[in-house]
């Protein structure tokens, strides 16, 4: 391609009074993206996989979640009391948990805490009784997905690690915003050029993409930092100070039964 033709396609240059500046701030987004992009891959995926988590939980566990009948025979569900006997002599331990099925087509899930410190999730049919079989909460896949997508997989460096990369998403997004303002121009910015090829071609695309999607990058990584060490802990106190956070009695000042558990499932009975 000789100059003629590829001249106008070049991109505008900055101000001469800003070009050390526009240089310095592009080196700051290209290291920054260059930093976030394994950690933004990572969430995308994992974020993605547990939208779909009823659905690979109902393929891969199929055996132990859903019924062994129809979903559409009619039943009359066995007492509480009974399903967590049956559960516990198949698998001895302590009752953590005691969950009603969404539906005809599940089996009741009762979570029982093991001597060895792991929690048992027992499925058994609420019509029959029948222990269909247990899964290691810890093991399961959406267990890992979820660990993996907040990084408490790393235990507090996962928290520290959220709190940084998050930190460095705001400035990609900013130093984005900063290059790809149109300074007058009129071509690449919310359209990508009809005739563009090349490298042109790829500015335009990144620059586009980035325009409509940066905001959308920005807000997922605002709404991650609460989970963070340092901005997470002081903007939690002052929303909960301020009566914005997640209102008493949902995960503090949870209201407990004064009764045995023994007494209220003979209740429910």
């Amino acid at each position: 391609m000789d100059r003629k033709t590829w001249e106008p396609e070049r991109l505008p240059s900055p101000a001469a009074g800003t070009s050390g500046l526009y240089r310095r701030i592009w080196r700051w987004h290209f290291f920054a993206g260059m930093f976030c992009l394994p950690f933004i891959l990572s969430l995308a995926l994992t974020g993605s996989l547990y939208l779909f988590r009823d659905q690979i939980d109902d393929t891969v566990y199929a055996s132990q979640m859903l019924r062994a009948v129809p979903s559409g025979t009619a039943y009359r569900t066995l007492p509480p009391s009974r399903l967590i006997a049956n559960a516990l002599q198949a698998h001895p331990g302590r009752v953590l948990a005691f969950v009603v099925p969404a539906d005809r087509r599940h089996n009741t899930q009762v979570d029982i805490a093991q001597p060895d410190g792991r929690t048992l999730q027992v499925f058994i049919d609420p019509a029959t009784g029948k222990v269909a079989g247990a899964i290691d909460e810890s093991a399961r896949i959406m267990t890992l997905v979820k660990h993996i997508h907040s990084l408490s997989i790393a235990g507090t460096a996962g928290r520290v690690l959220i709190e940084i990369v998050a930190g460095w998403i705001i400035v990609l997004m900013a130093t984005g915003v900063y290059l790809w303002w149109p300074r007058g121009r009129s071509v690449g910015v919310v359209t990508i050029r009809p005739n563009a090829t090349g490298r042109i071609w790829w500015r335009d695309l990144h620059a586009v993409t980035g325009a409509f999607g940066g905001a959308i990058v920005l807000f997922l990584a605002l709404t991650g930092m609460p989970w963070s060490v340092v901005w997470g802990k002081n903007v939690n106190a002052w929303l909960t100070t301020h009566g914005l956070g997640v209102p008493t009695g949902m995960w503090s000042g949870i209201p407990k039964s004064s009764l045995p558990a023994r007494v209220c499932l003979t209740e429910l009975n």
